[in-house]
């Protein structure tokens, strides 16, 4: 018989990268968003600086730096929280990272979710010897290098530059 356990594995794994793909988005998605932001402000208060322009504008273009902003946060990183992403798409993703899966685990997991079902059509012991090598080789999938965060670390970079230039132009620009 099949081990709950077993599939409850997979689905940890499942949830694990699911849990990690979310936030890594929502990360990178902040990151471009303040990055976006920060740059609009600094070419705004420069080009400003250059060719002085009047009340009306610069609170013309606070409100629509507000409202930007807000439409980046929502698209950029609230989605991405909440976006549902199937477990399909995950078991894929993993699969792609860890080639040696094969289709193993999403053949166990699509023969599980049917087992009941599958009593004429397949034999019992093969859907749970399926499972159970699909979990045995789970356990060796690491959901922190599935999701890699290399990317962010660089998004991290450009976003200080960012704010140091936002900084500088703050502390030499007071009165923009």
């Amino acid at each position: 018989m099949e081990s709950m356990t077993e599939i409850q594995q997979i689905n940890k794994l499942i949830a694990q990268v699911r849990t990690r793909l979310r936030r890594v988005n929502a990360l990178a998605g902040l990151s471009l968003s303040s990055g976006i932001i920060i740059a609009v402000v600094i070419i705004f208060t420069a080009a400003d600086f250059v060719f002085p322009l009047p009340f009306s504008v610069r609170t013309g273009f606070f409100w629509l730096l507000i409202g930007a902003s807000l439409g980046l946060v929502v698209s950029l990183v609230i989605y991405p929280l909440v976006k549902n992403i199937a477990d399909e798409d995950i078991i894929r993703f993993i699969q792609d990272t860890h080639p040696e899966l094969k289709d193993d685990l999403i053949n166990a997991v699509q023969l599980a979710q049917t087992r009941a079902e599958s009593v004429n059509l397949f034999s019992l012991e093969l859907v749970d010897a399926q499972v159970y090598k699909s979990a045995k080789l789970s356990r060796q999938v690491n959901p922190v290098r599935i999701v890699p965060v290399q990317n962010l670390k660089l998004r991290g970079y450009i976003l200080a530059v960012l704010s140091l230039g936002l900084l500088l132009n703050v502390l030499l620009f007071p009165e923009q």
